[in-house]
This record gives structure tokens, sequence and C-alpha cells, in this order.
């Protein structure tokens, strides 16, 4: 394309002065549309005509003295943008008849190649009537015929408004020339709004012409494009200075370099490459066989209709395709059967399914048409819009808002109601007095982002040294809601805010952290727990909130306990005799006991005793409340309660253990602190991990079988491994992948967590 611009930065009239305010519009139009040759269509070129220059050039091309060009036929460039802004006024007379003719010259000498040809015409259009009968039109659109050259003229008021009678003799001629040639009129302000956003260039769709296939019968179609792919941003390339000796400071291009570098950072070349995908961790590689392998190889082009449905049955949730097809009949012959189609799909309200197949051994896809007819400056065809398949609808399913609804009374319904119908935008048919430019009609709303890029670049290439500006005004006000919508909705918004009342919900309340809780079950470890408390105790089945298991040195206890009696016959003679109910238990325990080794031995509580078998041979749990009034019977139960206090240590810790069976290679164990207890996450697999620094310390790195942040012991790591001994003895047949070690472990009633939890 080759546009000329011919602008006027003199004066029509004798006697009057330069019109600054209408050499400002003209460079605004002018910078531009030049810019958007710059990003859009960079291969236009421009040249641009000056009416009433007062150079004096005596090589001109247009052969004027007071309509010369600015400069020759070129590509659009940022220096001519600059030479455009410095344009100032002149007093220099010259009519847009003689700007013409100059412009035809011009383009004669500069336009080679064969292109489409353009003249914009910029002026007031006011010239004298003794000036205009020297031109005649025939004559004006001859020499434009001549040429193939279409004329766009842009004037400061709208005559197509505006009788005969009332233009001036200029106008009038200007309106007689476009009128024969089909050319255009605009206005300044029409013309300004039109170039000030940058839209998608209009180019000629391609047609996609296949067979549309119902049963037996075969109807040549046509598909376009109804919303092309959206116009592509630059690509930016980083840029980066260099000095060398022969070059200093010169900005060179950053180039990105691939590499492929594998876990253990070992750099591959691209031949060594395999493309595959990841499923459960695990790499599936694919090669380019493979892939050809996969492909449909029996596929070919095709438009078939399957069935027929209701039209309420295809809601727009199940509308999954990017944009949507015309389909139109692809000849004359086609449009008998192609309309008779359309008719009775109206008449019944139905859609047609579509397998469609684009192109020969391509995966087919599901799409949808409907009929539309009846619309205004637009034929009746079908809009093809494609389905989801089952495995694609999880994707965009909406949840159902019954339920919700069903909670509306009938005045909150019809308030909704009219908020939706204050929102909607009105037709330019049923409203002519609302603009155009207030419309938020398809592919009309310019992207506001993408403006602001543009205007970015223009500042930048310009200005390089100066700041970027702000986002434009009036790309904010694309964003606002128009005035008539906001008059529309005040109303119906005040009522909602009457109907519907909303409840600030106080937030749930927090947990405490370990140390509150800690603190909270020491003070109330001899209080009995309610009905609720003991609800929660055991409906909570959280295995991570057993914070406080028990941790001991086994050996210790056994070896104390054994030589010392004296001093554990003296700790009962002075403590009193205490007898627990099972609801003492701290809620925060879950039932597990605690015995803590750091306890003066001077005392115990005995929870449970072993009472002496019955008659049937059933051993039987009893409570009993242990009288030591005498030595001697304490001295001849000293073996009694050794026992029992190494059964209920061993029962602790198989308690204190709990196997997962969904992740057979994890369980729980006690940590040793020296406050309090901790529960530790460690891995069990293999055995020698956790006993490879028995005797020797741990390295302070060493974290590789814990998944908590607490630094590993050397009494921990012994305790792990005496844990492991226990449950798998060397020799021994005991699998370690999470069934039921009866043997070792508690019973489930017990835990009563882990039947929730899929543990035992």
């Amino acid at each position: 394309e080759s546009i000329t611009f011919v602008m006027n930065v003199g004066i029509v009239q004798p006697g009057t002065q330069s019109n600054l305010q209408l050499l400002d519009k003209e460079k605004f139009i002018l910078k531009h549309i030049i810019q958007k040759k710059i990003f859009l269509r960079p291969k236009d070129e421009m040249g641009v005509i000056l009416m009433g220059s007062d150079s004096s050039t005596s090589d001109s091309i247009t052969g004027l003295d007071n309509a010369q060009e600015l400069c020759n036929m070129q590509i659009g460039n940022w220096n001519l943008i600059k030479s455009i802004e410095k344009l100032q006024p002149t007093n220099q007379i010259c009519s847009w008849m003689d700007a013409i003719y100059a412009a035809v010259e011009y383009i004669k000498h500069e336009c080679v190649d064969k292109c489409e040809r353009k003249i914009i015409l910029l002026s007031s259009f006011t010239e004298e009537e003794n000036v205009v009968d020297v031109f005649q039109a025939e004559d004006i659109i001859e020499i434009l015929n001549s040429e193939a050259i279409s004329l766009i003229a842009i004037g400061e008021r709208a005559l197509h408004d505006i009788d005969e009678d009332s233009q001036t003799p200029s106008e009038a001629l200007l309106m007689n020339v476009l009128q024969q040639i089909n050319g255009q009129y605009l206005t300044f302000d029409h013309a300004m709004s039109d170039v000030r956003f940058y839209k998608r260039p209009s180019t000629k769709p391609l047609l996609w012409r296949c067979l549309m296939e119902l049963g037996e019968l075969c109807i040549p179609i046509a598909g376009i494009s109804k919303m092309p792919s959206e116009m592509k941003l630059p690509e930016m390339i980083l840029m980066g200075k260099t000095s060398t000796s022969n070059t200093p400071d010169k900005e060179v291009p950053i180039k990105n370099v691939v590499q492929w570098m594998d876990n253990n950072k070992t750099i591959h070349t691209e031949e060594d490459i395999i493309r595959g995908y990841v499923y459960g961790g695990k790499a599936i590689p694919v090669s380019d066989e493979a892939k050809k392998a996969m492909t449909p190889k029996n596929n070919e082009k095709s438009y078939k209709i399957h069935g027929f449905t209701k039209r309420e049955n295809i809601p727009m949730e199940y509308w999954l395709s990017d944009g949507s097809y015309v389909i139109i009949p692809a000849n004359e012959a086609a449009s008998a059967p192609f309309y008779s189609l359309v008719q009775a799909m109206v008449d019944k309200n139905v859609v047609a399914i579509v397998e469609k197949i684009y192109r020969a051994n391509t995966e087919a896809n599901m799409v949808a048409l409907f009929p539309s007819v009846d619309i205004e400056n637009e034929p009746w065809c079908l809009i093809e819009i494609g389905l989801p398949f089952e495995r694609d609808y999880g994707a965009i399913a909406q949840k159902p808002l019954k339920g919700v609804m069903n909670q509306l009374s009938q005045e909150q319904d019809n308030a909704i109601d009219d908020l939706l119908k204050s929102l909607e935008l009105p037709d330019a048919a049923d409203d002519d007095t609302i603009s155009s430019s207030e419309k938020y009609l398809p592919g009309y709303m310019p992207d506001p982002g993408t403006q602001h890029m543009w205007d970015v670049l223009t500042v930048r290439a310009l200005n390089p040294d100066k700041p970027l500006p702000p986002i434009a005004d009036d790309l904010l006000n694309l964003l606002e809601q128009p005035e008539f919508i906001k008059a529309k909705c005040k109303p119906v918004t005040e009522r909602i805010k009457n109907l519907f009342f909303l409840e600030k919900k106080k937030p749930l309340r927090k947990r405490k952290t370990q140390e509150d809780d800690n603190k909270q079950s020491d003070a109330n470890d001899d209080a009995p727990m309610t009905f609720k408390e003991e609800q929660r105790d055991t409906g909570n089945n959280d295995v991570d909130d057993i914070s406080d298991l028990c941790s001991f040195n086994f050996d210790d206890i056994v070896t104390r306990i054994s030589g010392y009696p004296c001093c554990l016959m003296d700790g009962l003679r002075a403590g009193k005799t205490k007898t627990e109910d099972p609801t003492v238990q701290s809620t925060r325990r879950r039932r597990v006991a605690r015995i803590n080794s750091r306890v003066r031995l001077s005392w115990l509580y005995l929870d449970t005793l072993l009472s002496p078998t019955d008659e049937t041979g059933r051993a039987c749990r009893i409570l009993h409340s242990v009288n030591l009034t005498t030595r001697q019977r304490v001295t001849n139960r000293i073996s009694s309660v050794a026992l029992l206090v190494v059964v209920q240590c061993g029962d602790i810790m198989r308690k204190s253990i709990v196997f997962d069976k969904n992740t057979p290679d994890v369980f729980y164990c006690p940590q040793h602190k020296p406050i309090g207890f901790e529960k530790m996450l460690v891995k069990a697999r293999p055995l020698s991990r956790l006993c490879q620094f028995e005797g020797r310390p741990i390295p302070e790195d060493y974290k590789s079988d814990c998944y908590n942040d607490v630094d590993e012991t050397e009494y921990a790591c012994k305790e792990k491994y005496r844990i492991m001994m226990r449950l798998h003895p060397p020799g021994s047949n005991t699998p370690y992948n999470g069934t039921r070690l009866s043997k070792f472990l508690a019973f489930d009633k017990d835990l009563p967590y882990a039947r929730k939890k899929n543990q035992v």
C-alpha cells in the first residue's frame, strides 16, 4: 500500500491567518497513521505533500511552488514523524484542487511498483467561489481514475448531515468528486478517535472448504473464521554493550544459549535428548517414530453431521473452542439445500452435532452448528462452536446454583433479575442516541494493555532519554462503566443493599501451640474430663496431633527398679495411695499412658494391676488401691511390680509406634529430648541407615532419614536401632510391609484413631 498525505500548512483565502489548531489535528492524524504502519505494516510506503509550503526548492517533483513534497516516498520511520512534528504554519495560499494535481504527479514519479494507491487529503475546504470555478469535477475524477488512486478527505464539518445549499462551493465540489470515485469523507474528530487505537489490519479471510455430509446428502460448504487470532506484540530483543579495542561500547543483541542439564549437572547435546512425558514421577520417553505412530493415519478431511438435539441441551457452559466459524454454502448450486437445512433447524429449534476433521491425518473434533437468521446486515448461516469431550468437561464444569437460588426470597430473586437487565447494553438499532464509542460490540473494543504497549514503544523511540509516561486517560476511560449504565443500575443496587445483609462470621478459634497445650495438660492432669471433652478426645482422630509420646530408657528403668527396692518401698510409704479413673487421662495424650523417666522413683502411680486368673483361667483387668501398711507386703510384691513396669513400658513402646498401610516404609517413633516429648518421622528402610552412626556423634548436616528439623542425637539413633531390632529380630520372618503385627503392636481397641486412618 502506498499513501500520500496532503496536509494544509498555509491558508486557503487571502487576508486570513493560518489555523494552528487545524495543523495540530493534522499532525496528530499523520503521526498515529505512520506509527501504525511502523508496527503493523512495515512494508507500506508513505509520502507527504505540503499545501502552502514556503520552500523555494526549484527541483520539486510536483512542479508547484506552493505545494511541495516534504520527503520522498519511503517506508514508515521515526525520522519522518520527527520531521512532521517540526512543521510550522505559513501564510502561503494553496487550494486542495492544486494539491490533488501535485499529489498525482508525485505518485507517478515515486510509485513504480504495482500497489494500492491512496491520497489522504486534510484541509478546511473553505476556498472562495472564484477559485473553485476554475476547476471541474470531471477533470479531477479523470486524473484520479487514470492512475487508480482512491481519495479519502478529512474536514472540519460533517458534510453528510448538511444540505447541499448549506455547503460551501469547495465542499460541494469535494463531495461531488467523492461520490463519483466512491471516496470517503471523515471529520477530524472522527478520524482522530479512529487512528488513536491500534486495530487489527483488515485481511481477506481464507475459506475452509469441505463437504457437509448428512446421511447420503452432501452439501459443499465454506467456513470463515469469525474471530481470527489476536495481533501479537513485537518480540523484544535484549541488547548489551561490549567494549573492545576496535568497537568500544557497541550494542550487541544478547543471545540465549539452550543447554540440557540433568540432576547431576551434566550438560547434554540436543542429539542425546529424547522428548517424553512424566507420569507418577517416572519419565516415559517418546521418540519421533513413536509420535508418528500415535498420529492418525486413516483420517480424511470431513464434516459429518451425526444428529440433532434441542438447542437448550447445548448451554453456553459446553462451548469450549477459542473462536467460531461461520458456515455458508460454497457456491450458488449449494444454496438451495443449505438454506433449506437452516430453515428446518430454525423451525424445529434444534442444533446439529458434527464430527469435524480439519485436515487429513489429524484428530477429530466435535462441534455444534447453531442456525443464524434474520440478523441485520448478516446473511443466513450456521455458526460453528466447539464442544468438549467428557474428559475435558471436568475443567470447565460449573457448580449448580439451584441450592443457592432456593434460599432467595421472591423479592430478592426479582432484584437480581432487575440488576442483570439494567446492566444490558442497548443495541444501535434500539437506541440511536448512544454514540458508537460507548458500545461494546464484538471486535470494537481495543485492548488497553496492547494500546499502552504501543504508546510506550513510541515514546521510547522518539524520546529515548525521557521517562516512560503513565497510562493515558483515554485508555483508562475504556475500562470505566458508561454513564447511562451507572444511572440505570443505581436504584437497583440500592434495593439490593436493603434486601441482602452480610453477616460477619467470626473466625474459628486457632489451635494453640504445642507449648500451650503441654502447659494446659500438665495443669489439668488430675481434673476429670467432661462428657464433651471425652467425646472430643475419642472423636478427633488425627494422628499428627499426638505430640506427647513416651520417651524413656527401657534398660534404665529395669535396672533402677531391681537395684533399689528400698527406695521404692520408702517412696510408697510416704506417698499417698491413688486410684485414677480412665477419664483422668489428658486429652492431648489420646489415652496413651505417660511415664516420665525423670520423675523421682520415690513415688509411682499404678494405673492397672494384673489380677490372679479366675476359675475359668481368664485373665481380667481390675482396678486396685495399693495398700502399703507393712514393709513385708511391699517386699513380697517387688518382683511383681518390676514385672508390671516392664510389661507396661513394652506396651507403651508398642503404642508409640504406628504403621501406615499406605506408606509401609514410614513409621512414628519417640524422639528423646531433654524436656517434654517429641514425635519424629523416620524412614525405616534400609535398616543400616538407622544405626550407621551408633556409638559415635551424628554429623550436623545429617538429616537424610528425618523429615523434620529436629537435630539427630546419638541417643535417638540408638533408640531407633533398638526399636527396629525388637520389631524385626535377626532371622525373624516378620516382613515390614505394613500388615498387622499383633504380636508386637497394641490392639485396635487401644488405638481408636488407627482404624479410621488406615493404620494398625
